[in-house]
């Protein structure tokens, strides 16, 4: 066994909020997840086949052919390399992202460097999303650049990345997922959001207002600002069950529906929509089945 170390975990992702406004130049709040997690092993699991894939692509990409030790790499796929993940996918948490971010933190040649400021930070993730475009097609690199430092990131804007100490975000009331049940794939999602925000003029002034209050509550959580939160929360997620109301699921939409009706929660998209989970904010306790407490 050629692994350098024991299992080391890697996180999934959760973004907090962001959803396509980091697209159009809006803030972002990214945290890591240690509910779902996984980590490199050898021989405990089959390798899955795309792993051979994942290497050519590397071999192929001056860049990180530089960096990663592929000779090792691929001596460890015919032992029997595997990603032992519990981490599920088409959900927007990051499964390939703790994936890649595993692969590279194992492989980089000479250990990863230290990050001491935005500009490594920034370098690491360029680096991330060239490897993650593999999955993906084009990729911005957060979800591997979260799951590979393990600290959560503020995206101020598309250039000004920032790794902040933990947010005291339970502080301001009970954070939850729901569960759609039902996997997406973001690609397409993204696709259907640039479309209609080049076309319609109307859905661009929306998202305008979808932008400041996303800025706002990241502000707000920052801030540990409980009353804003609320009032941004509740206003984001009647703006956003509005304007992308064909990116929630049935089950989804009912659920979202019932907390705006009722007052005792609200929810918001937790990535791309279409699935996975949705994010909900309450200041009390809630009893809802499918329900994950952060």
């Amino acid at each position: 066994m050629s692994l350098n170390r024991s299992c080391d975990y890697f996180h999934s992702k959760l973004l907090l909020f962001g959803e396509y406004a980091i697209v159009k130049g809006g803030q972002g709040l990214a945290i890591p997840f240690p509910k779902f997690k996984g980590c490199l092993k050898i021989g405990d699991l089959e390798t899955d086949a795309k792993f051979f894939e994942l290497y050519d692509y590397l071999k192929k990409s001056p860049l990180l052919a530089k960096r990663l030790d592929l000779k090792r790499f691929r001596e460890d796929l015919d032992l029997g390399l595997c990603f032992d993940s519990n981490i599920p996918q088409g959900y927007g948490i990051g499964s390939s992202g703790a994936l890649c971010a595993a692969i590279y933190s194992e492989y980089i040649i000479g250990g990863l460097p230290p990050v001491e400021n935005s500009k490594d930070l920034k370098e690491l993730q360029d680096y991330m999303a060239l490897m993650e475009s593999f999955y993906h097609g084009t990729s911005s690199g957060l979800d591997c650049l979260i799951s590979l430092i393990d600290k959560p990131v503020h995206i101020k804007d598309r250039k000004d990345v920032v790794a902040i100490k933990a947010p005291r975000f339970l502080e301001l009331g009970n954070f939850y997922l729901f569960d759609s049940d039902q996997q997406r794939k973001t690609s397409p999602l993204v696709h259907q959001f640039l479309t209609r925000f080049d076309k319609e003029q109307s859905f661009q002034l929306s998202f305008k207002e979808f932008t400041k209050l996303n800025d706002l509550l990241i502000r707000d959580l920052l801030n540990l600002d409980t009353e804003a939160l609320k009032d941004h929360f509740k206003k984001l997620s009647e703006l956003q069950g509005d304007l992308l109301s064909d990116m929630i699921p049935p089950n989804a939409k009912d659920f979202w529906q019932k907390g705006l009706a009722s007052g005792e929660y609200y929810t918001k998209f937790c990535g791309a929509g279409g699935g996975g989970f949705f994010l909900v904010y309450s200041t009390s306790n809630l009893n809802e089945p499918g329900l994950i407490a952060l």
